[in-house]
Parts: structure tokens; C-alpha cells; sequence
């Protein structure tokens, strides 16, 4: 996950739920599904703000999470995160306005 916004009431909702298992994967299915289906058409992407995320040949070649767990033992996670919670991935909508 890279860095959601939520108002607050939201983000108190889904810290209520939120496994600390769970560790860069999966996370943004959970909390739109915590946010239930009246979110539906209510989330969106904004992919036009400008940050700098240096690539990971100028951090050691590495990403800074794959020094916690590998990326399997992520999805794993994950796995086992939406098997006990009942999760799932949804489908994907992608409109442009």
C-alpha cells in the first residue's frame, strides 16, 4: 500500500479490523471492503501527485520491505489474512474524468 487517504471516522473503522500480520500486501482490499459497498464508485486513484520514491538501486538494490519478509511470505499472509476475515479480491473499475 502507498499512502491512502481516509477521513478519519473511515480510518478508525478499519484500524478496528486491521490484522498487524498482514504486511504490504493485500491491505488495500481490506480496507475498501471495510468500507463496504456504499464506498462503491467513492474511491479513487489519484495518480497525478508528484513524490520521489528513490529506486532501489540508490537504496542497495533492495526494497526497504524485503528486509522484513519476502514477497511470498507476504501474498501468504495475505492468504491466510483472507481466509480468516472472510476477504477477497474484487474486481477491478477504472474510469477517467
Amino acid at each position: 500500500m502507498t499512502c491512502p487517504l481516509f477521513r478519519r471516522d473511515k480510518l478508525d473503522a478499519f484500524m478496528d479490523v486491521f490484522d498487524p500480520e498482514l504486511m504490504g500486501y493485500g491491505e488495500d482490499w481490506w480496507f475498501l471492503q471495510t468500507l463496504g459497498a456504499q464506498s462503491r464508485r467513492r474511491v479513487a486513484i489519484a495518480d497525478e501527485v508528484p513524490c520521489i520514491n528513490p529506486h532501489d538501486r540508490d537504496k542497495g538494490g533492495a526494497r526497504e520491505i524485503d528486509r522484513l519478509s519476502t514477497h511470498e511470505q507476504r501474498k501468504e499472509a495475505w492468504d491466510r489474512i483472507k481466509a480468516r476475515y472472510g476477504l477477497h479480491e474484487m474486481g477491478r473499475l477504472h474510469e477517467e474524468y
